[in-house]
Formats: C-alpha cells, structure tokens, sequence
C-alpha cells in the first residue's frame, strides 16, 4: 500500500535545480523522494548533516561581520562579499 504525499512552498528554482541532479542521478522525483524517506526510516536519522554554513566555511551571520570589520579597517575600501575578501586575503 502506497501513500500520496504532498510537497507545497518549494522555490521553483529549488525545485528545477533538483530535479536536475535527480535526472543526472538516473531518478524521478518521486524516487528521490521515496529513497530519502526509506534513508530516514532505516537510519532513524536525517541522511545529511543540514546546514546554515557557506561555501566558505562560515555561518551568514560570520561573513556579515567580517565584511563589516574589513569596511571599517581595510584601506582599499569595503568589499562586497566573502569571495572579494578571500581573495583579497591570498595576495
């Protein structure tokens, strides 16, 4: 016996950026779905470690205030986010 399951709020973007990986991966949603809950059944767990941290390793909150810092002390001027600080920071 099956159940029907209903998903609502997903961004479209979201969710045509992850039916993508789905396709490349061989899946329809409805499988991914299904291996993702039978993933949760079996483990007892979520099968991902869920996360607010950046590709660059820190939390929004932490880029915020180290763009904030750099404004006030860097002499070039402010950088507009994390990826201009970083490289900035390796020359």
């Amino acid at each position: 016996m099956s159940t029907l399951i209903q998903v609502r709020g997903v961004n479209t973007s979201t969710k045509k950026a992850a039916e993508s990986v789905f396709h490349d991966l061989g899946l329809s949603t409805s499988a991914a779905i299904k291996l993702f809950l039978n993933q949760v059944a079996i483990t007892r767990s979520i099968p991902f470690r869920p996360s607010t941290i950046t590709e660059n390793g820190f939390t929004a909150h932490q880029e915020d205030e180290i763009l904030k810092i750099m404004e006030e002390d860097h002499e070039d001027g402010p950088f507009s986010n994390v990826e201009d600080l970083i490289s900035d920071l390796k020359k």
